[in-house]
């Protein structure tokens, strides 16, 4: 190919274009459309979300309202910068080997419409040491409730039917600091690939599975499966129905394509190559405990 401006300019926008396809069309978890994260575009890199210390319901209105206020713990969330750079040699475009640098272009797209998912599984793994808003790990033996009394939301229980039960239970008993329930209720069941053929027998069979006596299934049909490939043997329920997530999408800039193809441009004429890439700011952060239940840690 010949390169002057006109061609490296429209060699650009074709390779944009493919990167968007090439995005999506990838095979990804939506953890937004799924309803797994509170969806947060900001503006600025750090953003604090103190407000969500508790869910209080309604009271009757006896004297004066009673204020709610924040108690101390503040949480701030900042985005974090990724990118990905690729150097294309000037002599492949001239001699119209382009074939593996579109492949590069693709990969790189599909790449960075999967890594949502990576970072919400890296959460998860990492949810019992990352501090939430109660100044507890979002997944902690001893969320504070009601008197004096603490709930956990976590255990070491390997994923069996009878733990899925207890956790199933675990959630809905959740409270808030004043003893209120908070409603919580598991609706999606997370697991990486070690667990999802027994989580399918779990929530997809009639009967208990092992049961000698064919005993009906409690669970059928209770929990949306949901398959993170990067997750190991740890296993979570989370509840996505609520306005309240047990963990923050935020996001101040989506993936960008961008190249380096001015001519003049000092890396071109120093390196006789031009540069392709994305980057993007974002980063997901720990919600409310209440909506979620981890196993296997």
């Amino acid at each position: 190919m010949l390169i002057n401006k006109a061609n490296m300019t429209g060699m650009f926008t074709a390779f944009k274009a493919m990167a968007s396809a090439s995005a999506a069309s990838a095979k990804k978890v939506d953890i937004v459309g799924l309803g797994l994260v509170l969806d947060m575009p900001v503006t600025q890199v750090s953003v604090d979300y103190s407000q969500l210390q508790d869910i209080s319901d309604m009271r009757e209105w006896v004297g004066e309202r009673e204020i709610k206020r924040q108690k101390g713990q503040k949480l701030v969330i900042s985005c974090v910068e990724y990118e990905r750079t690729v150097e294309v040699k000037k002599r492949d475009i001239e001699s119209d080997a382009l074939g593996l640098i579109q492949a590069n272009v693709r990969q790189m797209a599909a790449n960075s419409a999967l890594k949502p998912q990576k970072m919400f599984a890296s959460f998860l793994e990492n949810a019992s040491t990352t501090l939430s808003i109660d100044g507890q790990y979002l997944l902690d033996t001893d969320h504070e409730g009601s008197a004096g009394s603490s709930q956990s939301n976590v255990s070491s229980n390997t994923f069996t039917y009878d733990n899925l039960v207890t956790a199933d239970v675990a959630m809905m008993n959740f409270t808030n600091t004043d003893g209120d329930k908070v409603g919580a209720k598991g609706t999606h069941l997370v697991v990486g690939p070690a667990n999802l053929h027994a989580a399918r027998r779990f929530v997809e069979s009639e009967n208990i599975p092992g049961s000698g006596n064919n005993d009906t299934n409690t669970l059928e049909g209770a929990f949306e499966i949901v398959l993170i490939p990067e997750l190991g043997s740890k296993w979570f329920l989370i509840d996505a129905g609520k306005e309240y997530k047990a963990a923050v999408w935020q996001h101040r800039k989506l993936p960008e394509f961008a190249a380096v193809t001015d001519m003049d441009d000092s890396y071109v004429f120093l390196n006789n190559a031009y540069l392709f890439g994305t980057d993007a700011d974002w980063v997901v952060g720990p919600g409310v405990w209440q909506a979620i239940y981890g196993g296997g840690f």
